[in-house]
C-alpha cells in the first residue's frame, strides 16, 4: 500500500470527496497485512510521459516499477507498467 494512495485518500476526505474514516482505513493496513510503500528519492526523480497530469498517479507509477498497479483509469495504459484493472 503506497504512502501516496493513503496521502490521496485523506485529501478527498478532507475536502468531503470521500465518505470514509481514515483511522479504519490505517488500521486495516496491518490487519489486512500490508506493508507501505515509502517515496523514495528515485521516484521523485523517474521522468515519466505526460499522458496523464495527475501527480499523484505519476508518483503510483514511479512506484509501481517495483509493484503492480491497481488501477481503472484507461490512461495508465499508455505507461510500460504492470497494471491490474479494478473499480
Amino acid at each position: 500500500m503506497s504512502i501516496v494512495l493513503l496521502w490521496e485518500i485523506a485529501i478527498k476526505i478532507r475536502i468531503r470527496k470521500l465518505d470514509a474514516d481514515m483511522n479504519d482505513i490505517l488500521a486495516a493496513i496491518p490487519a489486512e497485512d500490508f506493508s507501505l510503500l515509502q517515496i523514495q528519492s528515485e521516484h521523485l526523480q523517474m521522468s515519466l510521459p505526460p499522458h496523464h497530469h495527475d501527480p499523484f498517479n505519476h508518483l503510483l507509477m514511479a512506484q509501481a516499477e517495483h509493484a503492480t498497479f491497481l488501477s481503472e483509469d484507461g490512461q495508465m495504459d499508455q505507461y510500460s507498467i504492470e497494471r491490474i484493472r479494478c473499480s
